[in-house]
C-alpha cells in the first residue's frame, strides 16, 4: 500500500514538472501569428509608392489622351478640305453631364487649310436610343484642284480655285429597336463663297468664266436637308468581325436664289464575313452617289439609227445616247 502511494506521488511530481517546461517553452517561443505580425509591422516602417519613372509618366498622359479620354485637350489632325496636305491642330473637351460634351476643335495645314469647329455631342438619348450631334463651323481652302465638266477630263487640265465656307447643322440618329434599324435626319445652314486659288496651278477664273461653269465667284447659301433609312445588324459600328450595314440617304441642297439647287441620294454597302471562327474576316464596302439638279427635266430625242439622246448640262452641246 506504502509503495502505491509513492508511484503515485512521483507521476504528480512528474506532470507538474512536464507542464512547466511546456508553459516555459511556449512562452519563449513566439507563434506563427505573432511571427507574421512582427514582420508586416517592419514592413510598415518602410513602404512608400511606387517611383513612376519619366518614361512611364509619358506614357501615361499619351494613353489618357489618346486613349481613355481623361483629359481635356486633345490633338486633331482633320483637314479642312482635301488636297490640303498634313494638318496640325488640337482640341478641347468638356463634359456637360455624364456622357454629353462640348467640343471646341481646330486645325491648319501646310498649305494653308483652315478648319474652326464647335460641336455638341449627346450619345445616349431615348434610352440610348438615339444620339444628336450640333455642329458649327468655319473653313478656308486656298487651292483645291478642278479638272472640267464631264467624263473626258485629263489630269493636265487642271485648275485651282479657293472658298471659304462656314456652316451651321444638327444631326439625329434614331434606333427604335437598338438593333436593325437605323434612322437619321438632319438639317444644315452653310454658306460657299468661291475665290480665285492659289498654288502652281493657274486660277479656275483664268480657263473658265460663269457661262462654260455656272457659279464661278458666286456667293452661294444653301439649306441642306437629308434624311437616311438604313439596316445595320453589325455586333459594334465601330468594331466588328460579323454582319452588315446596308443605308439609302436622300440630300437635298435648296439654295436661296433658287438657281444651284440640287438633289443626291447616296448608297452605301458593308458586310464582314468571318472565317475559321472569326480568326479572319473579309470585309467588303460599296457606295455609289447620283446628283440632280432641281426642275431638271430629261428629253429624249430619238435619232435615225433608233438610238435616244439625252441632253446633258455637262457641256453646251452634250448629249448621251441610250
Amino acid at each position: 500500500m506504502r509503495i502505491c502511494r509513492v508511484f503515485t506521488l512521483l507521476a504528480w511530481v512528474a506532470v507538474l514538472l512536464g507542464s512547466g517546461r511546456t508553459v516555459g517553452a511556449q512562452a519563449q517561443e513566439p507563434s506563427r501569428i505573432g511571427v507574421i505580425e512582427q514582420a508586416q509591422a517592419e514592413k510598415v516602417k518602410t513602404l512608400h509608392p511606387y517611383p513612376v519613372s519619366t518614361g512611364e509618366r509619358i506614357m501615361n498622359k499619351v494613353e489618357d489622351i489618346t486613349v481613355n479620354g481623361g483629359l481635356h485637350w486633345h490633338p486633331y489632325f482633320e483637314n479642312a478640305y482635301r488636297g490640303g496636305g498634313f494638318a496640325l491642330g488640337a482640341g478641347y473637351m468638356h463634359h456637360v453631364s455624364p456622357y454629353n460634351l462640348l467640343d471646341v476643335r481646330g486645325s491648319y495645314s501646310i498649305r494653308n487649310y483652315k478648319r474652326a469647329e464647335v460641336e455638341f455631342m449627346a450619345p445616349r438619348m431615348f434610352h440610348r436610343r438615339g444620339s444628336l450631334s450640333l455642329l458649327g463651323g468655319y473653313r478656308e481652302a486656298t487651292e483645291v484642284g478642278f479638272y472640267g465638266i464631264g467624263t473626258d477630263t485629263d489630269k493636265d487640265d487642271r485648275a485651282n480655285f479657293a472658298f471659304d465656307r462656314w456652316y451651321g447643322s444638327a444631326l439625329m440618329t434614331v434606333r427604335p429597336t437598338r438593333r436593325f434599324l437605323t434612322l437619321r435626319g438632319g438639317l444644315e445652314l452653310t454658306e460657299w463663297n468661291t475665290k480665285p486659288g492659289e498654288g502652281t496651278a493657274p486660277s479656275v477664273e483664268e480657263i473658265y468664266n460663269p457661262a462654260t461653269l455656272p457659279g464661278l465667284g458666286s456667293r452661294i447659301t444653301y439649306l441642306h436637308s437629308q434624311g437616311t433609312v438604313g439596316f445595320d445588324w453589325r455586333t459594334s459600328p465601330g468594331y466588328s468581325r460579323r454582319g452588315g450595314f446596308y443605308r439609302v440617304t436622300a440630300h437635298d441642297y435648296n439654295d436661296r436664289d433658287r438657281v444651284f439647287g440640287f438633289r443626291q441620294m447616296e448608297y452605301e454597302a458593308i458586310q464582314h464575313i468571318p472565317v475559321l471562327r472569326e480568326a479572319w474576316v473579309f470585309s467588303f464596302r460599296a457606295r455609289a452617289m447620283t446628283t440632280i439638279e432641281k426642275g431638271e427635266e430629261l428629253s429624249y430625242n430619238y435619232n435615225t439609227s433608233g438610238e435616244a439622246e439625252i441632253p446633258c448640262k455637262c457641256r453646251p452641246g452634250c448629249t448621251h445616247k441610250i
